[in-house]
C-alpha cells in the first residue's frame, strides 16, 4: 500500500491511473472497485470540461481539482492493495 506522502505528491493523472487499476482488480472488494471507477470517472469529466477552461470557471475548476485529489489520496491510502 503507498503512503500517502507519496501519493500526495503524485499528480491527478497518476492518482487516476492507480483508481484504475483498484477498479480493474478482480481480487478487490465490489464497494472498493465501484468508488475507485466513479473517481476515476469523475477524473475524466472534469478533464474534458477543462479543455480549454474558462477563465471565470478556473477558480471552481482548480477547487474541485483539489477535491479530487484529496479523496483520491485518501481513498488510495486506506486501500488494502499493492499499487506499487
Amino acid at each position: 500500500m503507498p503512503k500517502r506522502e507519496e501519493l500526495q505528491n503524485k499528480q491527478l493523472p497518476e492518482l487516476a491511473t492507480l483508481c484504475e487499476r483498484v477498479a480493474l482488480d478482480r481480487s478487490c472488494e465490489s464497494h472498493l472497485s465501484d468508488y475507485a471507477r466513479v473517481l476515476r470517472v469523475e477524473w475524466m469529466l472534469l478533464m474534458a470540461s477543462n479543455t480549454p477552461p474558462v477563465p471565470e470557471l478556473r477558480k471552481q475548476m482548480e477547487k474541485q481539482q483539489t477535491s479530487l485529489k484529496k479523496r483520491m489520496v485518501d481513498f488510495l491510502a486506506a486501500a488494502p492493495l499493492q499499487l506499487a
